[in-house]
């Protein structure tokens, strides 16, 4: 990944870990699958 788009996604992912401290990280990346794909199977 190039090192700027990586330190993008990293400060993207603290705001959102920031704005939901009650989620664990994988419900955080749980949650953000389920937005990109839908309620769907392959969603997760």
């Amino acid at each position: 990944m190039i090192t700027s788009v990586r330190q993008e996604l990293l400060a993207v992912l603290t705001e959102l870990s920031a704005a939901c401290p009650e989620m664990r990280f994988g419900q955080l990346i749980a949650n953000l699958s389920t937005l990109a794909k839908g309620l769907s199977a392959e969603g997760l």
